[in-house]
């Protein structure tokens, strides 16, 4: 369904003749904040985000390998000045729409922060995107030289200049919070045994159906994976809390199989 909804949502752009790769981000924003949220189960939206974390990554790596076969350096010396002012307006632009859309949705009941308005500004790089549209433009284009030479002036010292201030805004405004210890994993651990134990009693006791404790036993899962991206101590740790969160299902599972055989 979302490989329909990439092509299918292109297709009809084009058919339309309107911007077939803008209406892909349309859509992908679309199903990725709503769908993925609302309709579809847990188990199958983590397939989806691995499927095109993949292809992701893959696009991305095409779109920079064309940067580099298709950038000239003589070109991006000669064409310095076009693209300073290229990247100033598209500095300028970013900044046109940022702050004053982010002004109209701030409150005094829900304030946006001016460091949250100056990481959306920074925020804005421009990378595989722009390649990408880069490519669209056909060759019979008589400037179609220039605008190269622009784009891949400005990807270049966005990714360079406003990823690096981007960076270092990030950690001094948000600072990381400390990493969780071990005790505070097992304590959350023992909470995440204590919650199964109660289910399993409450599932025995008929008080829950079977599809809202499978429900439950999800969230349960997606719980420890969030713990697990919190701490974000070692491999090693991961792998021991995931250890122990497939033990304890096991032992659940093996429980419940061992009732329903008597």
């Amino acid at each position: 369904i979302t490989v329909i909804c990439v092509y299918g949502s292109y297709s009809l752009a084009t058919y339309l003749g309107v911007s077939g790769l803008i209406a892909v981000v349309v859509a992908g924003l679309y199903f990725g904040n709503l769908t993925m949220q609302t309709t579809i189960v847990q188990k199958a939206r983590g397939t989806v985000k691995s499927f095109w974390q993949i292809i992701a990554f893959v696009a991305n790596s095409v779109a920079f390998l064309f940067i580099g076969l298709s950038t000239d350096v003589t070109q991006l010396v000669a064409g310095a000045l076009a693209i300073g002012v290229a990247f100033l307006a598209v500095n300028l632009a970013r900044a046109a729409s940022v702050y004053p859309i982010l002004a109209i949705f701030s409150t005094a009941k829900s304030k946006i922060p001016t460091s949250w308005r100056n990481t959306a500004m920074l925020g804005g790089m421009k990378g595989a995107l722009s390649i990408v549209l880069l490519a669209s433009i056909p060759s019979s284009v008589a400037q179609r030289g220039t605008i190269t030479t622009m784009v891949l002036g400005v990807a270049f010292l966005s990714i360079t200049l406003q990823g690096s201030l981007l960076f270092r805004y990030a950690n001094a405004k948000f600072p990381r919070r400390q990493k969780s210890t071990k005790t505070e994993a097992d304590a959350r651990l023992s909470a995440t045994l204590a919650e199964l134990e109660q289910l399993r009693r409450l599932k025995e006791q008929g008080a829950i159906p079977e599809d809202e404790f499978a429900r439950l036993m999800g969230q349960r899962e997606k719980e420890l994976a969030e713990l697990v991206e919190e701490m974000k101590v070692t491999n090693q740790t991961a792998m021991v809390l995931r250890s122990r969160w497939r033990g304890l299902v096991s032992l659940f599972r093996r429980k419940r199989k061992k009732r329903s055989a008597a």
